[in-house]
């Protein structure tokens, strides 16, 4: 008995928790010997559906490296 209201009590407590998006995100550094990146992809996705702007820096400069545009239509 007490093994079933425990089982209850733990399957009641986890059904009400929600996973959250957030608006910044931080990558590891990247790193490959020779000639940069060429064999490493990023894949960006989203569920919006508006467009939205992604700036991507170079190590700790606060200059924008490039610009992405992302939408749930065009990762």
């Amino acid at each position: 008995m007490f093994r079933l209201v425990l089982m209850l009590l733990t399957v009641t407590a986890v059904l009400p928790s929600h996973a959250q998006l957030s608006d910044l995100h931080y990558l590891p550094p990247l790193k490959q010997k020779g000639d940069g990146f060429a064999q490493q992809l990023i894949y960006l996705s989203t569920p919006n559906t508006t467009a939205f702007t992604v700036n991507v820096y170079k190590g700790t400069s606060t200059t924008v490296l490039t610009t992405l545009t992302v939408s749930k239509s065009s990762p």
